[in-house]
């Protein structure tokens, strides 16, 4: 994993998944190996497959508490893993759902409403997508690679104007960011 041989360690904990099942580490990292291959269904069955060990009560009383609590510390991403996997295999829909329950969840999370603004963007629902976007932009802790990406959106939905003043936002947070000074002077130019 380390070499970035994701093809090869995919094997080897496959095999160690065929040595024994009951162990949500190896499927976890599993998952995420296949979320890099982009291999959706693979990526999306093993982390299900370690959910349910990690939430089934029976196998976790059979566990110490360290390792049941190492096995909920490790699982604490995996909803947002599990959302990137059906946003990548183009499930739009599953991932909006999955997004909005999240933030709902987490309402303070920034990335996670970014994520959720984003895939709306792309399924064409700009109205909600601009709900979001325009919550965020009222945020006061927002960094400059969040203003960015509030930005991205408001550009790829031709709201010149919106992506102006978010892509503002990061030029100053990011005083020597080439990138949000030229995307800055672009929505300025497409908005006349």
């Amino acid at each position: 994993v380390n070499q970035g041989d994701y093809e090869g360690s995919a094997a080897v904990f496959e095999k160690a998944n065929a040595i024994f099942d009951q162990r949500p580490e190896v499927m976890l990292t599993l998952g995420q190996i296949y979320a890099q291959l982009r291999e959706h269904d693979k990526a999306l069955e093993n982390l299900d497959r370690a959910m349910a060990i990690i939430n089934d009560p029976v196998k976790t009383a059979a566990m110490d508490s360290a390792t049941v609590e190492a096995w909920k510390e490790s699982a604490v991403d995996v909803p947002t893993i599990k959302a990137g996997v059906l946003a990548d295999a183009g499930r739009f829909e599953e991932a909006v759902g999955l997004f909005e329950t999240l933030v709902a969840e987490s309402p303070g999370d920034i990335s996670l409403k970014r994520n959720l603004a984003a895939i709306l963007v792309q399924v064409g629902n700009t109205e909600r997508a601009f709900e979001v976007y325009d919550d965020l932009m009222a945020q006061p802790s927002l960094m400059s690679q969040d203003y960015y990406a509030i930005g991205v959106g408001f550009y790829q939905a031709s709201a010149y104007d919106r992506a102006a003043e978010a892509f503002k936002g990061a030029a100053e947070k990011a005083k020597n960011d080439r990138d949000a000074l030229e995307m800055y002077s672009r929505s300025l130019q497409l908005d006349s």
